[in-house]
């Protein structure tokens, strides 16, 4: 559903709950005990920084982002 309402588009999306990641497929979230009114992170993970930091490619521009 969040994947339908926001654009991830090169992104990964994870969701945490009481600072716990709510990964596993299949579940929902009232299997993780969370109820109506509960507040869920989002975190959109970049995917094209996290491969450029993880190959080394750490060059970044003056205000922090990669360098193109």
């Amino acid at each position: 559903m969040l994947v339908q309402e926001i654009d991830v588009s090169g992104h990964i999306l994870r969701l945490y709950f009481e600072g716990q990641e709510l990964w596993i497929p299949d579940r929902t979230l009232a299997s993780y005990r969370v109820r109506p009114g509960d507040t869920v992170d989002i975190y959109l993970e970049n995917i094209a920084e996290q491969l450029a930091i993880r190959f080394g490619n750490q060059d970044k521009s003056p205000d922090g982002k990669l360098a193109q």
